[in-house]
């Protein structure tokens, strides 16, 4: 038994060895770390014709039910995101900064926190982040991340006058790119 246990254990310490070894960059000698999720380029897909998009629902920041029917005749992006979500917490500031850039009656921002975060917390987190111009929203059972097909986050949603969405960005973006300013406009 011992003679079948030493050669195993040199075995584990060499692969152990060598697995670390890849994890190693040769060029700093320091350990790679995960990749830098805010680093990400987002995935644009425009719908031409624009697709039908089924009316769902959100709670704002008293707890009552708005629609997204309610913002119909008017450009909306709407933004999924979390607080734990680092492209979107990196991202949120700028949507903010896009909301002063571009008039209500020409885009409506709706932000909407998928997760069961209170109020309060989304508007600790707003403070922390100096977010000023958007309003607190809130998907809290993600049926809007469901129903809408959504695969990660942020996820951004660019819906038409006539209630269609036409673009939809997943994962991070700039919004003062003026690639994207253009998409929004």
């Amino acid at each position: 038994m011992q003679k079948l246990f030493f050669p195993l254990f040199v075995i584990i310490v060499v692969v152990t060895y060598i697995y670390n070894s890849k994890l190693t960059s040769y060029n700093t000698g320091h350990v790679n770390k995960q990749p830098d999720m805010t680093a990400i380029e987002a995935e644009i897909e425009k719908f031409s014709p624009a697709r039908q998009i089924s009316a769902f629902n959100f709670i704002d920041d008293s707890d009552g039910t708005r629609s997204i029917a309610e913002f119909r005749g008017t450009k909306i992006l709407v933004n999924l995101w979390a607080e734990w979500c680092k492209p979107c917490v990196k991202e949120l500031p700028e949507l903010d900064v896009l909301r002063q850039a571009i008039p209500v009656d020409e885009l409506i921002i709706l932000p909407i926190l998928v997760g069961d975060s209170s109020v309060a917390e989304i508007n600790e987190f707003y403070q922390e982040h100096q977010i000023k111009h958007l309003p607190i929203l809130r998907d809290k059972n993600s049926k809007i991340y469901n129903e809408l097909s959504v695969l990660g986050l942020p996820t951004s949603i660019l819906i038409d006058e006539e209630g269609q969405e036409y673009a939809r960005i997943s994962g991070y973006v700039n919004w003062q790119q003026p690639e994207i300013m253009a998409l929004v406009k």
